[in-house]
């Protein structure tokens, strides 16, 4: 074999091995980093009031005490709160089982969107869509939260799915389990229906009307196991004979009956653009987004499938946007991670025209070369290449920033840390006691879930005074004050009613400052 030979078949290797494994080794680079990131702070954080709330759910179904859950308002479907039961069942009643669900949910829906990605424009939009949206601060701090939201976008993307590949029934069926798991899975609805009517138009059935049967009958097959889940929804809503419907409570709690007043436009954009830009992490990517959006848009010279998916994307992430916006809804980070993948999908299709742009440049400047000049690149499609391994360095270090907790979204960051801690010394206490209540009732529903010690709400001062003279003398009382509230008031109600109280412990946060203060109220002779 003659040198030039060799050198020959070297070539071939490398070019082949670029073309076949340089996006692999990035997607999975990708998938490996953002399950890492994910995973760190499993054990970090403590219960957000709401998580916590969630968590009691699971465990009054778990133990039996309320399998229906008939005692309790809830706002919520029941799919999630039944899923961290059975977890709850095989690894015991504490903070890792109940998140265990969730987490496995986000994992699941990076290898979803890859899949989405492609199936709605290639391979490489698929590949960037999953790097974004594993190296996301919004979907790390969000995959170990009780929140539904985490549940809800895999069902969602899952539906999606298979919608671009024909399988109306699986998804409606996955649609219906969105639903269970919350609302807003009617959002996405037009949606779905924009993107099933895309593939229509693409192959002519509902523009010439010449298979109408072929039109009606996907919809019905999306329609029966959609709504076969949602009446197991509301069946299950009443055989638990609730005193509130789930369905009413959610309304209630959420509907903000009003758009918001002039002098909120401006206060509560910026709010939701501050949000927002922690699904990339990277004001540089944000930026490149944003100049390159209207790019996008006229980069297509006539009317193709992707040109129509990307419109129907932009087109219903301006609308959730806005209707958050422009609807008094609370400025709350979990409404915006239901839009992650979608922004996801769409800062991926920005990318990838760049780098088409940059593959287009590079063959024009090829045409200058000297003819004595015989370099060619070891990979013939080096700008895709580039744009794929630049959105990963962009993006690893709020990933990363992320996964220590280090931004300000998603569950509890330390507010609540020593609670457990508390919880373990009141369960040392008499079991007559009584532990007075007002700051706390969402998460002792959990971290006291099993012992016998009553929590005692008391709306306020007045009422804790008035309890004490009654009763403070039949059995030890307790309470417990977080750092972020004034004692004094509470303290000088309970000296005038002739008690005093006595410091047992003091918990603090992760960076040294104190978190909770329990109390032992002693009868002051």
């Amino acid at each position: 074999m003659t040198r030039q030979h060799f050198s020959s078949i070297v070539h071939c290797l490398i070019v082949h091995c670029s073309l076949s494994h340089c996006l692999w080794f990035i997607v999975h680079c990708s998938l490996f980093i953002g399950f890492t990131f994910r995973t760190l702070p499993l054990l970090q954080n403590r219960f957000h009031p709401d998580e916590a709330l969630y968590a009691s759910f699971a465990r009054l179904i778990a133990s039996g005490r309320d399998p229906m859950l008939h005692d309790v308002l809830v706002d919520k479907p029941p799919l999630p709160f039944y899923t961290m039961a059975a977890s709850m069942m095989i690894f015991g009643g504490n903070e890792f089982a109940a998140r265990l669900p969730h987490l496995i949910a986000s994992v699941i829906s990076l290898a979803l969107i890859y899949r989405v990605g492609e199936s709605l424009y290639n391979r490489s939009t698929g590949a960037l869509a999953v790097t974004l949206f594993a190296l996301s601060p919004m979907a790390i701090l969000f995959a170990i939260t009780l929140f539904t939201d985490t549940m809800l976008i895999m069902f969602l993307l899952a539906s999606i799915l298979a919608i671009t590949r024909r399988q109306w029934a699986w998804s409606g069926l996955w649609w219906g389990l969105a639903f269970a798991c919350k609302q807003t899975a009617i959002f996405f609805l037009p949606l779905i229906a924009v993107i099933c009517l895309i593939l229509f138009v693409h192959q002519r059935n509902l523009l010439g009307f010449k298979n109408l049967a072929g039109f009606i009958n996907p919809i019905t097959y999306f329609l029966l196991p959609a709504i076969l889940c949602a009446l197991l929804v509301f069946a299950w809503d009443i055989l638990r004979q609730p005193s509130v419907s789930f369905w009413v409570q959610g309304y209630t709690d959420n509907n903000p009956n009003r758009l918001i007043r002039a002098n909120e436009l401006l206060p509560r954009l910026t709010e939701w653009i501050n949000l927002s830009g922690y699904v990339s992490g990277s004001r540089l990517i944000d930026l490149i987004f944003l100049i390159s959006l209207p790019f996008l848009l006229f980069s297509h010279r006539r009317p193709s499938v992707p040109a129509l998916h990307d419109l129907a994307l932009i087109g219903f992430a301006l609308s959730f946007f806005a209707g958050y916006w422009l609807f008094a809804f609370n400025v709350w980070d979990r409404y915006l991670l239901v839009l992650t993948p979608i922004i996801a999908l769409l800062i991926a299709r920005v990318f990838y025209v760049i780098g088409n742009w940059l593959l287009v440049i590079k063959d024009r400047l090829s045409n200058f070369q000297l003819p004595t000049s015989n370099f060619q690149s070891p990979i013939p499609n080096l700008p895709l290449f580039i744009v794929h391994s630049s959105l990963f360095i962009l993006l690893l270090p709020p990933a990363f920033t992320s996964s220590q907790s280090a931004f300000p979204i998603g569950g509890d960051h330390g507010s609540y840390d020593g609670i457990d801690q508390i919880a373990a010394t009141l369960r040392s206490a008499p079991a007559d006691s009584v532990l007075y209540d007002y700051w706390l009732s969402w998460e002792w529903r959990f971290y006291l879930f099993d012992n016998p010690l009553y929590v005692a709400w008391m709306p306020d001062t007045d009422a804790i005074q008035k309890d004490l003279k009654a009763f403070g003398k039949k059995s030890p009382r307790y309470i417990v004050a977080p750092s972020w509230v004034s004692f004094s008031e509470t303290q000088t109600a309970i000296e005038s009613a002739n008690f005093k109280v006595e410091k047992i412990q003091t918990t603090t946060r992760r960076d040294g400052s104190p978190s909770f203060t329990l109390y032992q109220i002693i009868s002051n002779p």
